[in-house]
């Protein structure tokens, strides 16, 4: 089966904390994704990341939060953003290019319909290094959603105990923000048209369900009262100074 959660706007500890509970739960010969947004613009730091390297970030009022899977940072708020969950044991959580593909050509799919030529990259893995650019939308690696020469979905992995989490951020628009910060256009500056967030990400693990041949049950808030008290500490955790600058 494939459980889909849908969260309200929070902030970066929260919606870090919220992945990690999400993949501690998991689905029993399934998968379970997480879509949710942001309650302000935040640039989230791949886990292999120098904190300092996106210092500059602090000048332009952006917070900065430190993500538990590898890849690029990325500006959140104005993009879909995913969590992906899957017991290691599973056949998608034993391969890990097949969990990205998966996803992402479902993705493709998608957005076709909407008039957009978009792909997956098939150029050398950027894989994750540390001194590589810091954004994710810098970066190529095999499997990204492209058009043409603008990347669109990028997503990383981390390999916890029990689970494989993965965090993935489609491009929706550019945010209000100084332009070395939100440095790519989205799908909607490319198709010069609105995009409703809520209704492409259903289509999408629609698509996916579809794909694996899953039954799909879309749910409500992962993060209700109980969740929420319940990785409190783990909030706490995401929040300080010392998890951001492990790096």
């Amino acid at each position: 089966m494939l459980v889909v959660w849908r969260d309200p706007p929070a902030s970066g500890p929260v919606n870090m904390a919220a992945d990690e509970l999400l993949a501690s739960r998991g689905e029993t010969g399934g998968i379970a994704i997480r879509l949710y947004r942001w309650e302000a613009p935040t640039f989230s730091l791949g886990g292999f990341q120098r904190a300092d390297s996106a210092a500059w970030l602090a000048d332009h009022g952006i917070p900065l939060v430190r993500r538990p899977s590898g890849g690029g940072g990325i500006l959140h708020g104005g993009d879909l953003t995913y969590a992906a969950a899957v017991s290691r044991e599973h056949p998608l959580g034993r391969s890990p290019q097949r969990f990205y593909d998966v996803l992402h050509a479902a993705m493709v799919k998608v957005l076709s319909p909407l008039g957009l030529a978009a792909g997956l990259h098939g150029g050398p893995a950027e894989g994750e290094r540390p001194e590589g650019p810091l954004f994710c939308f810098d970066r190529r690696s095999v499997g990204d959603v492209v058009a043409g020469r603008h990347k669109l979905l990028g997503s990383a992995q981390r390999r916890l105990a029990a689970a494989v989490l993965q965090h993935g951020s489609l491009l929706l628009r550019r945010l209000d923000v100084p332009a070395e910060v939100a440095r790519h256009p989205g799908l909607e500056e490319l198709l010069g048209r609105g995009i409703h967030a809520d209704t492409l990400g259903l289509q999408w693990v629609r698509q996916v369900a579809d794909d694996l041949g899953l039954p799909l049950e879309v749910r409500g808030e992962l993060l209700d009262r109980q969740a929420r008290e319940a990785i409190v500490g783990r909030i706490a955790h995401f929040a300080s100074d010392r998890w951001l600058r492990r790096r």
